[in-house]
């Protein structure tokens, strides 16, 4: 996460489908995309940090990381 998030050429979106790939091995669907960015797009870097790792959070403690993973 601190790479991506370092990256400037990266966009939320970006982070957000690498989050699903890297912990869930898929691609986030449209829905999943539509509610993970609207709270990582904020002024302050260290909300913006929070609202990803709040994303990676939920991802890990989801039925289907715990079960398929």
């Amino acid at each position: 996460l601190d790479r991506w998030l370092a990256d400037a050429s990266m966009s939320d979106a970006e982070i957000v489908r690498k989050l699903f790939l890297a912990s869930l091995v898929r691609p986030p669907t449209e829905r999943e995309l539509s509610l993970a960015l609207p709270p990582v797009r904020s002024e302050s870097s260290t909300a913006r940090r929070q609202a990803f790792e709040d994303t990676l959070w939920a991802i890990l403690n989801s039925k289907e990381f715990l079960f398929n993973h």
